[in-house]
């Protein structure tokens, strides 16, 4: 919902008609309705028994780019949530929108991912997004995953990016 709020501070300094939006949610997304949803979904996006992680990476991250437009907020109460929204409701969210969508796919489809969040004090930019296993537990080969859409004069994706692809970004 859209509301206006009006207030008067003890000084008598006044500030009115400030827009707010107030989501209210009569469920709980838990990862069981989330995985219902994306069994629901699984057609659209083609991922098989047969192939390799970096291949499902490859597919979630088209999936998840393709899938949700890039808007400046999310409810960032729980990364089920924004995965839900952004995925199967509104198909907009920022950063954590697509980061939660990746994650709750990535889990899905069991393929081994880590949360990384840009810490906080060095920019004041947040960001987040995903450290992927595409090797295996005894040859690991971890890579950058983030399908959030990346300024358009970078000339690549940020799908499976390595930690030279990251700083260079980065500067």
């Amino acid at each position: 919902y859209t509301a206006y709020i009006s207030a008067t501070d003890a000084v008598g300094n006044r500030s009115e008609k400030v827009k707010v939006t107030v989501h209210v949610y009569s469920e709980e997304i838990t990862e069981a309705k989330l995985n219902e949803q994306i069994a629901a979904a699984a057609d659209d996006i083609g991922i098989t028994e047969s192939m390799t992680a970096e291949q499902k990476c490859r597919a979630i991250y088209e999936y998840v780019y393709g899938r949700i437009s890039y808007v400046s907020t999310s409810d960032k109460t729980s990364w089920q949530r924004a995965a839900y929204e952004a995925l199967f409701v509104s198909g907009s969210g920022d950063c954590y929108s697509y980061f939660a969508a990746a994650k709750a796919l990535l889990e899905y489809y069991e393929i081994e991912n880590l949360d990384v969040q840009r810490t906080q004090g060095y920019t004041t930019d947040t960001h987040y997004w995903s450290l992927v296993n595409i090797g295996t537990e005894e040859n690991p080969r971890w890579y950058h995953f983030d399908c959030t859409h990346l300024r358009s004069e970078y000339n690549h994706s940020g799908c499976l990016l390595t930690d030279k692809q990251v700083d260079a970004y980065n500067k």
